[in-house]
């Protein structure tokens, strides 16, 4: 897309680091792989989110407004979300919770080839963060595609089923249900005798809550127990959701912001068109105290260029 605009041909280190092609402890291309695929480069060269990759060019549907633009590559989306609301200290998590229910771990160091080891061996993921030099965790959860399947069988999936169902509770103890993990491939719900809606859906967040307590307990074994969390995302306007989330996770703070990785990736691009200046979180620290205190106002951003 970048390209197809104007820019250069450039590779986001985040966005490299999940083909395989990347070397994780050295940052170049890992000669194995392209051995492997007979080929001696593949990946161009690498360029950090918010660093300049070219200017939009003039052309066939490229409105006049977008002629000029500064263009750069910002990354792989979930930690560009967790960068939008501010949830990248050492020992903080990041929980999005939208289709993809992902937990998030900000490292600010590149990792050895032990702690990689050790952390995919548990599932997660371990690659280069959208800030550069920096390492990011993450660990992802069935969790959306479970909620979606059990409110549909509960005849919920609409607002006012989902509405309803959230105001009720019950004991989970006569319903299992399964199908959030990762290599998980079918959602299955099982009843006994006096199961109801209410205690079918305390369920499905009691699974989800044990498979993603399971990934913490993996990351924080290797990098630290983290002491604050956000979670942000679609599903996090549900009072069940979040109450079941609160409790596995003490101190949980929500964000306001409705759309965290779009925010996150128009910051680096506002401190690509301002030419890069200061450290990139000095420069986002304004606007998105000012996103966050007032959601529905879009910040001015006094730019050198477009």
């Amino acid at each position: 897309m970048a390209h197809a605009l104007g820019g250069t041909r450039v590779s986001e280190p985040s966005l490299a680091s999940r083909t395989g092609l990347l070397d994780q402890a050295t940052g170049r291309q890992w000669p194995a792989a392209l051995a492997l695929l007979g080929v001696e480069s593949l990946l161009p060269d690498l360029v950090p989110a918010g660093q300049a990759a070219g200017k939009v060019a003039p052309g066939p549907g490229v409105p006049d407004g977008l002629v000029g633009a500064v263009i750069t590559v910002v990354g792989h989306d979930h930690p560009v979300a967790a960068t939008g609301v501010g949830a990248t200290g050492d020992h903080e998590l990041f929980n999005s919770c939208g289709t993809a229910d992902v937990v998030l771990r900000s490292v600010p160091h590149l990792l050895t080839d032990d702690e990689r080891e050790t952390l995919v061996a548990r599932g997660i993921d371990a690659g280069r963060h959208v800030l550069d030099g920096q390492s990011v965790l993450i660990g992802g959860v069935r969790a959306g595609l479970v909620m979606r399947r059990v409110l549909a069988m509960l005849g919920a999936d609409d607002a006012a089923g989902r509405a309803r169902l959230d105001r009720l509770s019950a004991d989970p103890c006569r319903v299992t249900v399964t199908g959030a993990r990762s290599t998980d491939e079918n959602v299955t719900v099982t009843v006994t005798d006096g199961a109801s809606p209410p205690a079918v859906w305390a369920a499905a967040l009691t699974h989800i809550s044990d498979v993603t307590e399971t990934l913490l307990h993996g990351m924080n074994d290797v990098v630290g127990t983290h002491r604050a969390a956000m979670a942000a995302g679609g599903w996090t306007r549900m009072g069940s959701v979040r109450d079941a989330k609160s409790r596995l996770m003490p101190g949980l703070r929500f964000s306001s912001l409705p759309q965290p990785g779009a925010f996150g990736a128009a910051l680096f691009a506002a401190w690509a068109a301002a030419g890069n200046p200061g450290e990139f979180q000095t420069f986002a620290g304004p606007l998105r105290r000012t996103a966050i205190e007032s959601p529905t106002t879009t910040p001015v951003v006094a730019t050198k260029e477009k």
